[in-house]
């Protein structure tokens, strides 16, 4: 069994490093493409529909035709040929016994010729009845599903899966509570991580995208859940479809796409930002677009849904959202039944999943990834700090509360003047300008935060007369908090020989790399290291 690796504090990216990120994911607010669910290039139809006249057994008869068309057209440029020659000869310059000679020449060369063409029409036909009839046979042998048995072993060759699945504030702690047996064995089979270190703000937006890109929120530019764009004087919601999706908020670009440009197909179910166009016209090839009331076993269905397409059109990367267990935390706090309950349901889907992976002969050919993008703590209506009791809010705009507080400031010059009456009001506040929040938090060189940031600390909640209510459980505080923490566990046949092994607290932004390492795919420049990716053993 590996030692657990020693967690070192992450060290602030080098000048050379930083150069690198900036340049490509320059500060540049993007317009707005058009809103569809599937956006394919030309390239891609014809591709389509290639595939499906494969799978249709109509791509032999396609070929037979085509080779019947070259055959007749061959035949007759053979007779023109033939007949060029014999025309030629008696038209040849010499005595008669020569043009006599040339005229028999001529006519083995025609019979030669036809032969020849013949045999090539014949060759032509047979083999591309034998592609289609090959290539048919590849399409349906893969996966032979007959009432939900599935019979035939996939060639290890064509096919190999990850599947990158979310359970929305799963506290680290979570794991020990003795109530999700089924991740607790993919635990002990594969690595797994004491807890992962989420970025700041511990959001549940800002977290998925660095998931999917590597990059901290200032960086990738989703900063918060909620926040103000200066640039767009635009305010993008979380909750707001109709501005969320709009790709003028999204600077760095997801996995999903990256792999899909080097040719892995890719799945994503509810991932927040998969429903963006990136590049004008690019999702993933698989998308199911967020709904509420849809359970973890019917996404979990879903899923194997697609892993039950053909090889050639199976995704080989998925990115898969579970709320489930962060609805509970937010309603009844974090230590509550139903939370518990909560953990119990999402670990039967884990386990439908580990199931249906086994019955389609895929559990030895797919990697599982489980995270989280956050933890949760428990708050309360006696531990609450109002802001309008210390500065004027006239002079601001409230754009966020709860765990931490964003204050738009109309007149930048007033800034200092309002984080003085923020400063040593109450023990458990602290407020910042946008340039001065420790550089701990890595937060803050984006013109999407604040220019006044208010923090809480964890289990408090900032808020405003106007805006009352607690809820029973909250996230978004210091991500060194251990109940900020979130998930980490790999298994899967990358992971077989490192079973056991447990790592201290990795950052949330060593996911990427390791998930470009099993696709096998070349990611782009990002904030992370290989301390998870280190421990793939192919």
């Amino acid at each position: 069994m590996s030692q657990p690796a020693t967690r070192l504090e992450r060290p602030t990216p080098d000048d050379s490093e930083q150069v690198s990120i900036s340049d490509r994911y320059a500060y540049t607010p993007r317009s707005a493409a058009p809103d569809a669910e599937r956006l394919l290039t030309s390239d891609d139809d014809d591709e389509e529909d290639d595939l499906e006249a494969i799978e249709l057994g109509l791509t032999g008869n396609r070929a037979a035709s085509t080779a019947m068309s070259a055959s007749a057209s061959s035949d007759r440029n053979s007779t023109a040929a033939a007949q060029g020659l014999q025309s030629s000869g008696s038209r040849g310059v010499g005595a008669a016994p020569s043009r006599g000679r040339s005229a028999v020449s001529g006519a083995c060369l025609q019979s030669r010729i036809c032969q020849i063409l013949l045999g090539l029409t014949v060759a032509a036909i047979v083999l591309g009845i034998g592609i289609a009839i090959g290539r048919v046979i590849e399409a349906h042998s893969t996966t032979t599903t007959q009432g939900g048995n599935h019979n035939t072993q996939p060639d290890p060759n064509a096919f190999r899966g990850v599947l990158l699945i979310s359970i929305d504030g799963f506290r680290a702690e979570y794991l020990d509570r003795g109530l999700t047996p089924t991740m607790k064995r993919l635990a002990s089979q594969g690595v797994r991580a004491q807890g992962t270190v989420t970025c700041f703000p511990s959001k549940t937006f800002p977290n998925h995208i660095s998931l999917v890109t590597g990059l901290l929120p200032d960086v990738h530019g989703i900063v918060d859940n909620t926040f103000y764009d200066p640039v767009l004087n635009q305010n993008f919601r979380y909750s707001d479809p109709a501005v969320n999706r709009e790709p003028r908020w999204w600077l760095a670009e997801p996995l999903w796409i990256t792999a899909e440009r080097q040719g892995v197909t890719s799945g994503t179910w509810y991932w927040p930002g998969s429903e963006v166009f990136y590049d004008g016209n690019r999702r993933a090839t698989y998308l199911t677009p967020f709904a509420n009331g849809l359970s973890n076993a019917a996404r979990i269905d879903g899923i194997l849904g697609w892993l039950d397409l053909p090889a050639i059109r199976r995704p080989s990367f998925v990115a898969l959202y579970l709320s489930s267990v962060d609805s509970a935390g937010h309603s009844f706090g974090p230590d509550s039944g139903q939370v518990n309950n909560a953990l119990v349901d999402v670990d039967s889907a884990i386990d439908r999943l580990l199931d249906g992976l086994a019955s389609r002969n895929l559990d030895q050919l797919v990697d599982v990834v489980l995270v989280s993008d956050h933890g949760m703590t428990a708050t309360s209506a006696s531990r609450v700090i109002l802001l309008d009791s210390f500065i004027d809010l006239t002079l601001v705009r409230v754009i966020s509360t709860g765990s931490h507080s964003g204050l738009i400031v109309q007149d930048e010059a007033l800034v200092p003047e309002i984080v003085a009456n923020l400063t040593h009001v109450h023990p458990y506040l602290h407020a910042y300008a946008r340039k001065d929040i420790p550089a701990r938090f890595q937060y803050g060189n984006s013109p999407r935060v604040p220019s006044v940031f208010v923090m809480v600390d964890i289990g408090w909640t900032v808020t405003t007369q106007a805006i009352q209510g607690v809820i029973p459980g909250n996230h978004g505080f210091d991500n060194q908090e251990p109940d900020m923490h979130g998930l980490f566990i790999a298994s899967g046949p990358s992971f077989r020989a490192r079973a056991g092994t447990v790592v201290a607290s990795p950052s949330i932004l060593d996911v990427y790399p390791l998930v470009g390492r099993l696709l096998n795919v070349t990611v782009l420049p990002h904030n992370g290291t290989d301390q998870l990716a280190s421990l793939v053993a192919f």
